[in-house]
């Protein structure tokens, strides 16, 4: 009876380490890639990085990524799962400054400090002139009323008035200055999932997405390139003023088994905001939103502004 048990058990545990296995052949493990691993072969481009996360063989980009080099991504429900996985191509926006840290900003302003101190000075002495001294009377012999102290009130309320009228302008351009500029950066891009070609926004791109890239593209995600042949400016990213031959995906892992140290093996790679200065191809998407190199950079220099 317990030799029949263990046996069951064996079975049982073939059978899942039989899954399991399937499901990396098929390309259904790859979910259990991390983001950190995807962006190791960027930081610097590397075909040696590469070649270690996709296990020796660059065919598996496409298993491990579960997506086809023709048809793209597939279903809606992995979609789903790739963006709990490794999110979509937005960066965190910068968080609007509240009302009342804009008025307090206003207030500090070393103009409204002075203001403010002059009329805390001059509703003092009016108050003491009211309290502190002896009652005036006029020659018909009326007690003359003391109003020095409103003078110090005007000047408080004028106070009031200017930082509340210069924080209600400074809130109102914190709001158009952020739908300025995600309108900026969004823009359409060519996107084959299902075998179908749709126009996507940049932000809506998943890990996995086939992309059509064409002359004067901005890269939208870190990328490699699996059909085409182009010309890409990483200037504004690298600060590499000379232009990069950029080469798909399998000649570039050609020349890479034929000499390791080649630096055209690494050219496959496309970085995230340079751009296509000729050529057409398709690349499959690898890094997106603060994964991305362009997105590192951006969070980078938000936290220096913060």
């Amino acid at each position: 009876m317990s030799e029949l048990s263990n046996g069951n058990v064996l079975g049982v545990q073939n059978g899942i380490e039989y899954q399991l296995e399937n499901r990396l052949v098929n390309g259904e493990g790859e979910l259990q890639m991390s983001k950190e691993q995807l962006s190791e072969f960027y930081e610097p481009k590397s075909m040696d990085s590469f070649m270690k996360v996709f296990k020796g063989e660059h065919s598996n980009l496409f298993r491990f990524l579960n997506t086809d080099a023709k048809k793209g991504i597939s279903d809606e429900a992995d979609g789903a799962e790739r963006f709990n996985k490794y999110g979509d191509n937005r960066l965190p926006e910068r968080p609007l400054k509240s009302f009342a840290t804009l008025a307090w900003e206003a207030f500090n302003d070393n103009t409204m400090l002075l203001l403010t101190a002059a009329a805390v000075v001059s509703f003092a002495l009016g108050l003491y002139e009211v309290w502190g001294q002896p009652p005036e009377y006029d020659p018909e012999g009326n007690r003359i009323t003391k109003v020095d102290w409103i003078e110090g009130i005007a000047i408080m309320i004028a106070v009031v008035v200017v930082v509340l009228v210069g924080a209600i302008n400074d809130y109102q351009k914190e709001k158009q200055f952020v739908k300025l500029n995600r309108k900026k950066e969004d823009r359409k891009i060519v996107v084959i999932r299902n075998g179908e070609e749709c126009l996507l926004s940049v932000f809506d791109l998943l890990v996995g997405d086939l992309i059509i890239l064409q002359t004067g593209d901005i890269i939208p995600a870190d990328c490699i390139l699996i059909h085409g042949k182009c010309e890409a400016d990483e200037s504004s990213v690298t600060g590499e003023s000379d232009a990069i031959s950029v080469i798909p995906l399998d000649l570039a892992w050609d020349k890479f088994n034929e000499n390791p140290v080649d630096p055209e093996s690494s050219h496959c790679f496309l970085i995230s905001g340079s751009r296509l200065l000729s050529g057409l191809g398709r690349a499959i998407v690898t890094c997106v939103g603060p994964n991305s190199v362009h997105g590192k950079t951006m969070m980078s220099l938000k936290q220096e502004a913060e």
